[in-house]
């Protein structure tokens, strides 16, 4: 079973001591990037939101160097686990500054904390798990590339299926202070419309009322509404929400939640009778399309080596790790270096990912290499990844997990896959 590698994010002080230096007594800094870096390899940095996707990279590193490297070189990982957005752009000022030209991040909000850094510098930023329209207005001179899809392409998502449960009327319930939830509100409406849909009440209120919900209730229950998006930011109060909506009965409606779908405890042990609400649906981050090769190859790899099956958002960080390399081994044979910088292995990106080029993928990570390296194209197909827009947003053939709320067994249930095609994000 390959072992986790645990980086400490903290800087590491030891006491100097012993002789006559006067030094002796001040801390010893170590350079936890110089730690891992290797002068020797092609590397790359990771700053990772929790071991397992950490983890993710490091089994895409070691697919890669099984099968020669790239350039002839080892490829190699600095990697780090942050704890928080602080954190994690300390921690990419530091691959900056180590002259590192790729780097992986996770959460739109370090992606675009670190872009503040990345950005002026010349370097290239994979945001793996990163899900923020606001991401794509940075102007970024094409260094920015997503492996995820975009909050308004989960909202035609859930558009397309509530009109594939058969609703035509939707009521729309959010807080008024939560940018996220109200924007995925407005995203959801305007695809549900231009799907035929109508949008006959949106109902809001500030995040601190958590209770005292007569008057939003009376509003949806005279809508006529057949849909209801549920968008409440705080799940406590979500299930507060049904608790008091006891005159509804949901499971007669296409009901449907854009931000409480797949949260266990918090949202399902607070709900007084479950099974008032069972049938709930929401878009869960996927794990791929099950049926995929690449993706099961991805799977069997992961809990060959870790023990277990990876969990959410770890299709995107495997993707980048892996399209990060090729498009090295592209850059390096394009430009005739074996240490392309940042500019250069950008050119390569979509040249990797998007068509045309012959079909490849994580199971068939040989092939793809041995295609490269004698100056052919290829045409990367990722776990989840496959297609990049002008942006570096992710277009195409996208997946996503449909979750049910089981009101009997009170626990959430991965019920289907749902594919939608985004031909532009625009």
């Amino acid at each position: 079973m390959f072992s986790s590698r645990f980086i400490f994010v903290s800087t590491l002080l030891l006491c100097g001591c012993g002789g006559e230096n006067d030094d002796a007594d001040q801390p010893l800094v170590l350079d936890i990037v110089a730690e891992q870096f290797n002068e020797e390899a092609i590397n790359f940095g990771s700053v990772a939101a929790r071991q397992e996707r950490l983890d993710v990279c490091l089994l895409a590193v070691k697919q890669i160097n099984d099968l020669g490297g790239i350039l002839g070189k080892e490829l190699n990982l600095v990697g780090f686990v942050a704890r928080s957005t602080a954190e994690s752009t300390e921690l990419v000022q530091k691959l900056v500054d180590a002259d590192i030209q790729a780097l992986e991040v996770q959460f739109s909000s370090r992606a675009i904390a670190a872009a503040d850094i990345t950005v002026p510098e010349g370097r290239l930023l994979m945001a793996s798990t990163a899900q923020s329209p606001s991401l794509t207005d940075i102007a970024d001179k094409d260094l920015i590339f997503r492996f995820q899809a975009r909050t308004d392409t989960i909202a035609v998502a859930l558009a397309e299926l509530a009109i594939m449960r058969g609703g035509s009327k939707a009521a729309l319930i959010f807080n008024d202070d939560d940018s996220f939830g109200q924007r995925l509100s407005e995203q959801f409406a305007d695809a549900f419309m231009a799907l035929g849909g109508e949008i006959v009440a949106t109902i809001s209120f500030p995040i601190s009322k958590a209770s005292g919900f007569d008057g939003e209730i009376a509003i949806l229950a005279s809508s006529g509404a057949d849909v209801v998006l549920n968008n409440i930011l705080e799940v406590g109060i979500a299930a507060n929400f049904y608790n008091e909506a006891v005159t509804i009965d949901f499971t007669r409606l296409v009901h449907l939640s854009g931000s409480i779908a797949g949260v266990e405890a918090s949202f399902l042990d607070n709900l007084i009778e479950p099974m008032r609400i069972s049938g709930l649906e929401g878009i869960q981050s996927t794990r791929g399309l099950q049926t995929d090769e690449n993706v099961i190859f991805f799977q069997t790899s992961f809990l060959e080596f870790f023990g277990a099956l990876p969990g959410a958002f770890t299709n995107g960080v495997y993707d980048a790790c892996q399209v990060v390399a090729l498009a090295i081994e592209r850059a390096g044979r394009e430009h005739n270096t074996d240490n392309p910088d940042a500019e250069m292995i950008r050119d390569s990106f979509r040249a990797v990912l998007n068509p045309p080029g012959e079909v490849v993928g994580a199971a068939s990570l040989q092939h793809a290499l041995d295609i490269l390296r004698n100056n052919g194209e290829i045409d990367f197909n990722g776990t989840y990844a496959r297609q990049w827009d002008e942006n570096g947003d992710l277009i195409g053939r996208l997946v996503f997990d449909i979750s049910t709320l089981d009101g009997i067994k009170v626990e959430w249930v991965a019920s289907a896959q749902l594919t939608v095609f985004i031909e532009s994000n625009d």
